[in-house]
């Protein structure tokens, strides 16, 4: 901020005098941050962009936000905004950008942008379910492991299951105790499934 000096000169009685006023600081005028307009973006997609401000005093220019979402990062000096939303995202949000300036007093200036994120389905994804050897008669039981990055709901299924066991959908437990007259080799194809849309599906042999 500059300051503006004041210095009256008057001519009193043949002599010359010097009147010498005190400093007056010209007064600070707020930054003006430009309107970032609102997006749209899919999950897992990058969003960046860089806020800018002006200063009608030529000052420092500092950047903020009390409303980044999660995983967002806002570079103070510069007003680089970076996001790439993960899978559980989706959602709109209402974010606040803040210009404050460093004079005296500092002053600041505030625009809202909507950022709204679509919900992208992704597969789950099975763990693999080791080959098993067993005798007839013995009893065999595994649970399935599925995660979803969407965080959705599975189900389990099974094409191939041999005669008399079962597989819970829910849980992903399979249970089966093969007869006496059931010695041979079983390919089972496994399956889990969520419930996003479209719905998605992984599949372990």
């Amino acid at each position: 901020m500059k300051n503006v000096h004041a210095i009256g000169v008057a001519l009193i009685f043949g002599c010359l005098g010097i009147l010498v006023t005190g400093a007056a600081n010209a007064q600070n005028q707020p930054p003006v941050l430009t309107d970032q307009p609102d997006t749209t973006i899919n999950e897992g997609q990058n969003l960046t962009f860089t806020l800018v401000a002006t200063d009608p005093d030529g000052n420092n220019i500092t950047y903020s936000s009390p409303d980044l979402p999660a995983g967002a990062t806002l570079d103070g000096g510069t007003g680089v905004f970076d996001w790439t939303p993960d899978y559980t995202q989706a959602a709109s949000y209402p974010v606040r950008f803040i210009a404050t300036d460093d004079g005296v007093p500092a002053l600041a200036d505030t625009q809202q942008t909507v950022i709204t994120v679509n919900d992208v389905n992704q597969p789950p994804v099975l763990t693999d379910q080791a080959d098993t050897t067993i005798n007839e008669g013995q009893n065999l039981t595994f649970t399935l492991v599925a995660t979803d990055p969407d965080l959705n709901n599975i189900t389990y299924s099974s094409p191939d299951l041999p005669a008399g066991a079962t597989l819970d959908g829910g849980t992903g437990v399979f249970d089966w105790t093969p007869d006496y007259t059931q010695a041979a080799s079983y390919p089972v194809r496994f399956i889990a499934t969520d419930d996003g849309v479209p719905a998605l599906a992984d599949t372990q042999q």
